[in-house]
């Protein structure tokens, strides 16, 4: 009898982040917070209405803010917040927005220390990316407001280089 070819010897390949989440967590790269709108936020000038801006702030990131929509309580602010780290930094922190009606005549000491007036304050950690890349987020009830909604979509997009650790 001939006998039986050894067997072959597959190289040890490194487990991908896909398939390895303690790998995943250590990748470099870019979260993207897309903040797309706002429904149904409070009225807080004399016709009813409202300047919104929104601020996020993430734990080591610099607070950011949106444009302001003059007039507006269902503003389509279609703007996006962008930070760069490793996933796990971000997954293991809370998000922090709040919705702020932007106002030069009141006196109260806003997020990021301007003059303003809160819509609505939303808190949640980022979590769900430890699994996907993309969650969205619809029309979101805000908390510490009387009504007001907000919609946003945060990614997680790895650099190159952590996709081959």
């Amino acid at each position: 009898p001939v006998p039986a070819p050894a067997p072959a010897r597959v190289p040890s390949v490194p487990a991908s982040p896909a398939r390895d989440p303690e790998a995943r967590l250590k990748q470099q790269g870019t979260l993207t917070v897309h903040v797309k709108e706002a429904k149904n936020l409070v009225g807080r000038d004399k016709a009813n209405l409202s300047d919104p801006y929104v601020a996020i702030k993430i734990k080591g990131q610099k607070t950011w803010k949106s444009s302001v929509f003059k007039r507006n309580c269902n503003p389509q602010f279609d703007d996006r917040f962008v930070a760069k780290g490793t996933l796990g930094d971000f997954v293991n922190c809370l998000m922090l927005l709040k919705v702020i009606d932007r106002n030069t005549k009141e006196l109260k000491e806003g997020y990021g220390g301007e003059k303003s007036d809160s819509l609505g304050d939303l808190s949640f950690k980022l979590d769900g990316l430890r699994t996907r890349n993309r969650v969205p987020y619809e029309n979101v009830d805000l908390d510490m407001t009387e009504s007001g909604t907000i919609s946003l979509i945060v990614t997680w997009e790895a650099d190159e280089q952590s996709l081959s650790i």
